[in-house]
């Protein structure tokens, strides 16, 4: 199929040629002319050089097909315009179709990173108040209180071991042993939820 397709195109560049003159040479000017001015013609309605060359090949070639269908065709250059003008249509037809493609995919892979990162950080806030639930009263009750005025907060925090009858480095130490725990208890927690969400 393609190399009829092929062979006709070639049979057309043929009777294209001697229609445009009975002189060879001044047929092969004549079309290379007439190549110019359309890819001038599309070049400056698509402001792109490189597809504009390429349409103004397919319409000349397209001109071709036309003539050794046995198209009766007066005057060429109107015929090629016309013809121009029309794959010209389908080119930003087919060029609105891909950006909106383009755009959706874009706005797809959005949805789904923010989808994404919504249920990884609801995941994590959970799994944050499992593993708090999971202390003991009283473990829980001291890493919220060593945290509630901040991280900075020195005099609180001597305060806070002064009241459990313990120094700042007992309580600091203690508290480095809640959040080891809890760090290991969210790790986990983290992994579970996410393997039992890619069988699901």
């Amino acid at each position: 199929m393609k190399d009829s397709t092929q062979q006709q195109t070639i049979q057309g560049l043929k009777y294209l040629l001697e229609r445009l003159d009975t002189d060879h040479l001044r047929a092969a000017d004549r079309y290379y002319r007439l190549l110019g001015v359309l890819t001038l013609f599309l070049e400056h309605r698509m402001g792109r050089a490189v597809d504009s060359d390429d349409l103004a090949r397919k319409t000349l070639d397209t001109v071709a097909e036309k003539l050794a269908q046995g198209e009766d065709i007066q005057n060429i250059q109107a015929y090629s315009f016309g013809v121009a003008r029309n794959l010209l249509s389908a080119y930003r037809r087919r060029a609105v179709h891909e950006s909106m493609d383009d755009r959706l995919a874009e706005s797809l892979r959005d949805d789904r990173q923010m989808l994404q990162e919504t249920i990884t950080k609801e995941v994590e806030e959970e799994c944050r108040h499992h593993c708090l639930r999971s202390l003991s009263p009283e473990k829980r009750n001291l890493i919220i209180r060593y945290y509630s005025k901040g991280l900075h907060a020195k005099d609180y925090k001597a305060q806070l071991a002064k009241e459990l009858g313990i120094t700042t480095e007992a309580l600091s130490n203690r508290i480095s042993r809640i959040k080891k725990k809890l760090s290991e208890c969210r790790q986990d927690c983290i992994r579970v939820r996410r393997e039992a969400a890619l069988h699901e």
